[in-house]
C-alpha cells in the first residue's frame, strides 16, 4: 500500500484567484503528528486566507493541498539561500 502524506489541510473559505502560472513559494507543512518542516512548491490559486499548493512528497508523488496562507512565503528566483 502507497504511503499517503498526512498534512494538516485547509478548506478554500471563498472565490480563488489562480495565476496563470503558478508561483515559487517555500511553504511550511505541519504533519498530523503536529511536527513541521519547510518544502519548495508553487502557489497555483488563493483566497484571502488560504493557499493551493502543488508540491511534491517525501515520496516523489506530485499532490494539490490547500493550507492557511500564513504557511506561505514567496521564493524569489535571485535570493540568497538561507
Amino acid at each position: 500500500m502507497a504511503q499517503v502524506p498526512r498534512i494538516r489541510r485547509a478548506e478554500p473559505s471563498g472565490p480563488a484567484t489562480q495565476p496563470r502560472r503558478g508561483i515559487p513559494v517555500v511553504v511550511r507543512l505541519i504533519w498530523h503528528d503536529g511536527s513541521a518542516g519547510e518544502v519548495e512548491a508553487l502557489a497555483v490559486a488563493w483566497t484571502a486566507t488560504e493557499v493551493e499548493i502543488e508540491w511534491t512528497t517525501p515520496w516523489a508523488q506530485r499532490r494539490r493541498d490547500w493550507i492557511r496562507a500564513d504557511q506561505v512565503r514567496r521564493r524569489w528566483p535571485d535570493a540568497e539561500p538561507r
